[in-house]
């Protein structure tokens, strides 16, 4: 954790010393030229001078974007645990999600952080352990987005029979439950009047409204394990008579409709992607005496839909979105798997700075090198 926040300073540092160079920059001989929609001056010779792609797209590819991001998302999962019901739901005991978010040119980079629970929460519910890494590859048509996620430490958050007299009671944890999943999207846009950069990094901006067709594939790759113990309301360990673990492959073939309507420096953003695939998985059913593997198939429907805003100038983009996935799948009894259905928000603000060469010059070189964009 110190290693992220150490990157985090030592960026900022690089960013605040390209900034009052920038400064210095505008001032001199080459003259300035005032930007149509914001006071910031930008010398016309500035590598970081903005253009317009079309009369639909303002480039800021060239600028070095910061982002803070809060948002809420949580996985959920469903377990057998005979001992209480057929099924509970359980979740890490995770708080709030903060993040910053760097982009420049095609590549977005996420570093985040969690904040920790009270004392009493911990108590009651577990101190869980998550490591998580997000980046995104975004080229002019071409989006391909990666995340890899593991966390280590759940609690049995809902049931059909009441886990605890309340939230600040104590609850019952899987301490030992791990999952680690990778996750990728590749997806294609269609019209080129249509920004996805806007949405997803901000390193452009839409300055007319537009919407474009993007078809997708999803896929994810997951381990979940660690279920063969947990702690009851006394604070005991027990050992579980059975418990299984579950590895599986899923993938999905999507395609929605994403439009921006845009009003000056204002935007409102919203897209509703259906899709079909299948879920590949592997259970392995453990007791005191054996261990068995059956290999199982589910087809999956899946709805996407969010809406988002926000407001974007040359410098200054805030915003927010929310969003929620349904999924329907056969549930299978002897399966750990994701909750089908979930609600997410996230509100963001960032500024563009000069691009500090450190950055600029390695990937711009291995953007030379690329084969397209």
């Amino acid at each position: 954790m110190k290693g992220v926040y150490l990157i985090i300073i030592l960026l900022l540092s690089n960013l605040v010393f390209s900034q009052e160079q920038l400064d210095t920059d505008k001032n001199t001989a080459e003259g300035v030229l005032k930007t149509a929609t914001d006071s910031t001056l930008i010398s016309p010779k500035d590598s970081t001078f903005v253009s317009e792609k079309n009369r639909f797209i303002k480039d800021y590819t060239n600028r070095f974007n910061v982002k803070l991001e809060m948002s809420n998302s949580v996985p959920q999962l469903y377990i057998p645990f005979k001992e209480t019901d057929k099924y509970v739901q359980i979740e890490p005991n995770l708080g709030t999600k903060y993040a910053f978010v760097f982009s420049y040119k095609f590549l977005s980079l996420r570093l985040g952080v969690r904040s920790k629970g009270s004392k009493e929460s911990i108590e009651n519910k577990g101190k869980p352990k998550s490591f998580r890494l997000n980046f995104k590859l975004l080229f002019n048509r071409w989006q391909h987005q990666f995340e890899y996620n593991q966390i280590k430490g759940y609690y049995v958050s809902k049931s059909s029979e009441p886990t605890s007299v309340d939230d600040s009671a104590p609850h019952i944890q899987f301490p030992n439950l791990t999952t680690k999943t990778f996750n990728g999207i590749t997806s294609f846009k269609l019209n080129d009047n249509y920004s996805a950069r806007a949405t997803i990094s901000q390193t452009e901006k839409q300055i007319k409204s537009a919407g474009s067709f993007i078809p997708s594939i999803h896929y994810s790759i997951y381990d979940i394990s660690g279920t063969q113990q947990y702690i009851g309301f006394d604070g005991i360990p027990v050992d579980r008579n059975s418990y299984y673990d579950t590895f599986g492959f899923i993938t999905t073939i999507n395609a929605g409709y994403h439009y921006t309507f845009i009003y000056k420096d204002w935007f409102l953003n919203g897209f509703v992607i259906p899709g079909i695939g299948a879920d590949f998985n592997k259970i392995t059913s453990h007791t005191p005496t054996e261990s068995s593997t059956a290999n199982y198939i589910d087809f999956i429907f899946t709805v996407q839909s969010s809406v988002g805003f926000g407001y974007n100038t040359n410098n200054l983009f805030l915003g927010g979105f929310i969003g929620r996935t349904t999924k329907k799948q056969k549930n299978n009894a002897s399966k750990t798997q994701f909750n089908t259905s979930q609600n997410a928000f996230s509100v963001y603000i960032g500024y563009r700075f000069k691009a500090p060469k450190t950055i600029a010059k390695p990937i711009n070189h291995l953007e030379e090198k690329l084969p397209f964009n």
